[in-house]
């Protein structure tokens, strides 16, 4: 990932930067201007090592502060949402997570050793229904997350309950050990169980 920033106050000035910033976008990537040179400065990916591909956007269902479900085997029962990694924030507006999105989060409930320490994990399922491509909408019977590490490995070896589909594009080690991965919608499901009667 790269960041631009600019540092002019006149307008024209910063509609000029800003058009010959697009303009290196399309041809590179995203630049940033330090005492008037322009270096490129190349962030560091920390905390997504097991995540590929890009992510849509979608209805944000798990602010700071949610209490979700912990769907693996690690001994965790309840987590709640402390931080969420890679939002971009803005002023009085509580963090929210979704589901692929990589959070950290303590146990509320479950075993001593975990109790009150601070975990990373990924949200598998939300409660608030978001909109697919295809123009329909989806949403789980609970709020639920996995525990993994840094790079994205579960710390769990099996997951209850079935995975969304955007999770299971963006972190296949998870989509790997799920029993179910979401691909359809309930009238999509009513429409090939009816194809299959016939």
């Amino acid at each position: 990932r790269y960041f631009f920033f600019f540092s002019s106050r006149r307008r024209h000035t910063r509609c000029r930067e800003v058009s010959w910033a697009r303009r290196c976008v399309q041809e590179t990537g995203y630049q940033r201007r330090v005492h008037g040179d322009y270096q490129w400065l190349k962030m560091a990916t920390r905390g997504r090592g097991g995540q590929t591909g890009t992510k849509l956007k979608m209805s944000l269902g798990l602010p700071v502060g949610a209490l979700i479900n912990c769907a693996d085997n690690t001994g965790a029962k309840n987590l709640s949402v402390i931080a969420v990694s890679r939002y971009g924030g803005r002023l009085k507006r509580l963090p929210a997570a979704t589901i692929g999105d990589m959070i950290l989060c303590s146990c509320k409930k479950g075993k001593p050793e975990l109790k009150k320490k601070v975990l990373q994990a990924v949200i598998i399922r939300q409660r608030k229904p978001w909109r697919r491509l295809d123009g329909s909408f989806v949403y789980f019977e609970d709020n639920a997350a996995v525990i993994v590490t840094n790079k994205g490995e579960m710390k769990g070896s099996i997951i209850t309950g079935p995975v969304a589909k955007e999770c299971g594009e963006l972190w296949p080690r998870i989509a790997s050990k799920a029993p179910a991965v979401l691909q359809l919608n309930d009238y999509d499901l009513q429409f090939h169980s009816q194809k299959k009667k016939k």
